[in-house]
């Protein structure tokens, strides 16, 4: 149903819920039909009702109509090139190859080596997510999850997180974005863009 139609219906239903209002209270030597809170209430769970049935089906179904890029659509890891010689640190900055679509959550799930690499720190300081979630550490597992809430719209090349880990031993080291990460558009249905969930192995420097 089109959203004139709906209008429509929700202006005649609050029409006729006001006109029962009015004809009660102008009989109002009688003993009232309703209480006024009971009729506050009534109008309340009224008003509830008619926005869940009649308008968020409407924007669920406005939402399915956005175009998703055949671009792929990723998420990238680049070692901080100028700090990669560090003795100490390694840095790693994740970033997201949206493919210009229209996306509005993020969830990055990463392993990596516990022999060769300890995270201790997770900054999303500049980061394009706009509430972050979970930002969590698991140097027992070897794992980094972060889940975090966009600002829907169109996105391109944006930036999520950078990691930073302890270089424990030098030598190449895996890191793997895993199988349960995410990137959700906005469309009302929570479709998972993600293309594909590479392994890297890098190379580390002590």
């Amino acid at each position: 149903m089109q959203l004139t139609a709906k209008l429509l219906i929700f202006i005649i239903l609050c029409a006729i819920f006001i006109l029962i209002i009015n004809k009660i209270s102008v009989h109002s030597n009688k003993k009232m039909l309703f209480p006024f809170k009971k009729q506050i209430k009534i109008f309340a769970l009224f008003v509830f009702i008619a926005t869940n049935f009649l308008f968020f089906p409407l924007a669920s179904l406005k939402a399915e109509e956005i175009e998703i890029s055949p671009e792929p659509i990723s998420f990238s890891l680049l070692p901080d090139k100028e700090l990669f010689l560090d003795p100490n640190f390694f840095y790693l900055d994740v970033n997201l190859a949206a493919g210009n679509n229209t996306i509005n959550a993020v969830k990055f799930s990463l392993s990596f080596a516990t022999g060769s690499l300890e995270l201790i720190a997770s900054s999303t300081q500049n980061s394009a997510c706009s509430l972050v979630a979970i930002n969590e550490i698991n140097n027992d597992s070897g794992d980094y999850n972060l889940e975090c809430g966009l600002v829907p719209g169109i996105y391109d090349n944006i930036f999520l997180t950078r990691l930073v880990f302890k270089k424990l031993q030098p030598g190449f080291a895996k890191l793997a974005v895993n199988n349960n990460s995410a990137i959700l558009a906005h469309n009302g249905l929570g479709t998972n863009l993600l293309d594909n969930r590479e392994i890297h192995n890098v190379f580390i420097v002590k």
